[in-house]
């Protein structure tokens, strides 16, 4: 690769192990020099069993790690629902937090990590922050790929690689297990973790990370569709489900306007459920202010001797239910 130029290469392979011939630990050292190569580092989990191990980063061996242009993990950290959404752009213990190693190669530089996510604490002893969402470029095969075969062999264009960000990794048809489910482009569609690096790295690069809230504007995103349907409903009672429609309308345009224009990921369920919930609850204390109302008109009835203004009741044989009118 150094002899075509690339911009610098991202080895997404783990190098935390030795290999059983020092010699060929040697050689890829001595290979990296020739260009600006980055390694990402291994996530080790828990191991079941040991509740008091803790997760950490596992590094390359010193040979290979002295030798790299810059360190970073690699973790790509699905959502709730199982799919990639995006990456952090800061992880680790507290005692030690790491840049993503995507926003080291955008960057071209060692990237420090900001005070403000040093100060960061989580109940599980991990830091993260810098979430950035990823506008993935389609399904797998979306960016230029050769093989690691004809890349030796060279045959291959050599604009391909000039001046270009080089990424080197197991693909999908590898059966590595390398594949991660993605948001974005299609229903249970996955792509292998060199691609989720291409398409992070590219975002990065281009500018085009999607923000994901996650401070004050959250809240107010969720909080003030709610607060905005209720005034609405005491200014026009009898309009109440116009202004139901009215406000989720707003909502879904507004959510795709700031994740178009904006790149802005807004969540859409949050408000809506939020909107929807103030009419059903709207609804019910309305209906029941009508059920006292008729309660105490029947009360006032009631009270009126019988036979005044209506003839008396025809007495029935049959029980008593247990919910009667009279009752």
């Amino acid at each position: 690769l150094a002899a075509h130029a690339p911009r610098s290469v991202l080895l997404d392979l783990f190098f935390d192990t030795p290999s059983a011939d020092p010699t060929q630990d040697e050689a890829l050292a001595a290979a990296m020099k020739k260009l600006p190569v980055y390694l990402p580092l291994d996530y080790v989990a828990p191991r079941i069993g040991h509740p008091e191990a803790e997760p950490a980063f596992s590094l390359p061996i010193p040979l290979l790690a002295r030798e790299a242009r810059g360190l970073g993990h690699a973790n790509a950290t699905p959502d709730a629902d199982g799919l990639v959404r995006g990456l952090w752009r800061y992880e680790g213990r507290p005692e030690k937090v790491w840049p993503y190693v995507g926003l080291e190669i955008a960057m071209q530089t060692v990237t420090p990590v900001p005070a403000e996510v040093l100060g960061l604490r989580s109940t599980e002893n991990w830091v993260r922050g810098g979430r950035f969402g990823v506008d993935f470029a389609g399904a797998a095969g979306s960016y230029p790929t050769v093989s690691y075969l004809d890349m030796l062999r060279g045959d291959f264009n050599d604009e391909l690689v000039r001046g270009k960000l080089v990424m080197v990794g197991a693909l999908a048809n590898a059966g590595l297990g390398d594949t991660m489910p993605v948001a974005g482009i299609g229903a249970l569609t996955s792509l292998p973790g060199v691609e989720i690096h291409a398409n992070a790295v590219d975002a990065l690069v281009a500018g085009r990370t999607i923000d994901i809230p996650t401070d004050w504007r959250r809240v107010l995103w969720i909080s003030v569709p709610i607060w905005l349907v209720l005034m609405l409903f005491l200014v026009g009672a009898s309009h109440a489900v116009m202004w139901t429609f009215a406000v989720s309308l707003a909502c879904i345009g507004l959510d795709y306007l700031a994740l178009v224009y904006w790149r802005f990921a807004l969540p859409l369920a949050s408000p809506l459920c939020g909107v929807i919930t103030s009419y059903v609850l709207w609804s019910w204390r309305r209906l029941n202010a009508l059920l006292v109302f008729f309660r105490e008109r029947a009360a006032v009835l009631n009270a009126v001797p019988a036979g005044a203004f209506e003839p008396p009741l025809p007495v029935s044989t049959q029980p008593a239910p247990l919910d009667s009118v009279e009752r």
